[in-house]
């Protein structure tokens, strides 16, 4: 959608941080065609997500990459999931995180992060100048907390008790996309 609202002259200069902060690529990049070198451990915990299905109402085989998203919906029981894939090995040695949205669970390498783009971007910039993110998920354990958890965070939905970021500007009365 970004390809549509920016001139193409410009797509090389955007920076987009796909699954959550993991894989930084220009606009002009089709992540389709040149995606992130695969997990080792994102897969072993593929492989057993399709060993337990009855975890899920329904599921179907996530892409092999840095990130697998699982949407709340397609969850029998979220705190079976939860507690489930939290004592798998690569969450216990904290090689992958489990993090939160309203509508999501993702499952993203441990070193992955959204705060990764801000200072690629802020590397960009005039000295001085600030980076504005937005995000809908900036409670503690929310995926957007630590993008949010500065002065320039602004959040749509969610925000953490921290005066120093994860800033809303509709409180209650709006939310996500309306926002």
């Amino acid at each position: 959608a970004l390809r549509q609202v920016f001139e193409v002259e410009t797509h090389p200069d955007i920076l987009i941080g796909y699954y959550n902060g993991a894989y930084l690529k220009p606009l002009n990049v089709d992540i389709d065609t040149e995606r992130p070198r695969p997990s080792p451990d994102l897969d072993q915990v593929i492989e057993w997500m399709g060993a337990n299905p009855d975890l899920f109402v329904s599921f179907e085989r996530p892409k092999s990459g840095v990130q697998v998203s699982i949407q709340k919906s397609n969850l029998r029981f979220a705190s079976a999931f939860v507690e489930a894939v939290s004592a798998l090995p690569a969450l216990l040695d904290k090689r992958l995180r489990l993090d939160a949205s309203a509508h999501s669970y993702d499952l993203v390498i441990a070193d992955a992060s959204k705060h990764h783009v801000v200072k690629a971007v802020a590397s960009e910039i005039t000295d001085g100048a600030s980076v504005l993110c937005l995000g809908d998920s900036g409670t503690i354990i929310g995926n957007d907390h630590e993008l949010l958890s500065h002065s320039g965070g602004i959040s749509v939905d969610a925000v953490c008790c921290d005066s120093r970021g994860s800033w809303t500007l509709f409180g209650h009365e709006k939310s996500g996309p309306d926002a």
